[in-house]
């Protein structure tokens, strides 16, 4: 079953908005198609996280960023909420607490838009971070 999404993106360089849509389908792999006012981008993983990714990926070497919680630097799926939802949701990440706010990977949002190196980096700190905690909390 094929799904269309409307998207906003964001040239950072020029601060311009940009429309676009986002073709999901599956049949083996999961697939995504950008379609923008340039050429459409074309993307196939396991899930739409990992798809998505890679539009990213490809996105931010021109300065353009995708307006989603999926872009934002404190959100990251675990695995097994990729397993059961297809890669469609993706947690909030809050210092110092386990993830429990469940957001759509695909909504609009303008909050904490960065690289995915910037978002790897904050997961692997809220890790870090929450592993010391729970570890003062079991010595204390």
């Amino acid at each position: 079953m094929q799904q269309s999404f409307e998207l906003k993106l964001i040239d950072k360089t020029s601060g311009k908005l940009l429309n676009a849509d986002l073709e999901c389908w599956a049949n083996q792999d999961f697939n995504i198609k950008l379609i923008w006012d340039r050429e459409p981008l074309l993307y196939s993983g396991t899930d739409l996280y990992e798809c998505l990714q890679l539009c990213r990926k490809r996105l931010e070497g021109d300065g353009i960023f995708i307006l989603c919680n999926g872009s934002r630097i404190d959100t990251y799926p675990s695995r097994q909420l990729r397993d059961t939802s297809n890669g469609v949701r993706t947690y909030l990440l809050e210092a110092g607490k386990t993830p429990s706010i469940i957001l759509n990977l695909l909504d609009f949002t303008e909050c904490n838009i960065g690289t995915i190196q910037e978002q790897n980096n904050y997961y692997k700190k809220w890790k870090d971070d929450l592993k010391i905690l729970l570890n003062q909390q079991q010595e204390g």
